[in-house]
């Protein structure tokens, strides 16, 4: 589900610049706190580089991949409309200013 929904486009771009993001608690709370603050209104609150926000993913990685933290998530309810997601990318961010 997107963070930003609405039937136009107009709408989704109203809640883009003006409303908090929804929709996580389909996602782990490590997962979910990353992307909350990579769509931070704020841009000082923001992650300042794709590097920051790579760090973050690493640690969550590294505590899953050691037990430390499960990133099982919640249970979904099984709904008719919807398809669960079965995995999620990543994909690193390229600027061309380097």
């Amino acid at each position: 589900m997107p963070p930003f929904q609405g039937n136009t486009t107009a709408v989704v771009f109203d809640g883009i610049l003006n409303r908090e993001p929804s929709g996580f608690s389909r996602i782990h709370t490590e997962l979910a706190r990353v992307v909350r603050k990579a769509l931070e209104k704020d841009r000082s609150l923001r992650y300042q580089s794709a590097a920051e926000m790579r760090g973050d993913l690493k640690r969550i990685k590294r505590e899953a991949d050691s037990g430390r933290v499960a990133l099982a998530a919640p249970p979904v309810r099984k709904s008719r409309r919807r398809k669960s997601v079965e995995s999620l990318a990543v994909l690193p961010l390229v600027t061309g200013g380097e």
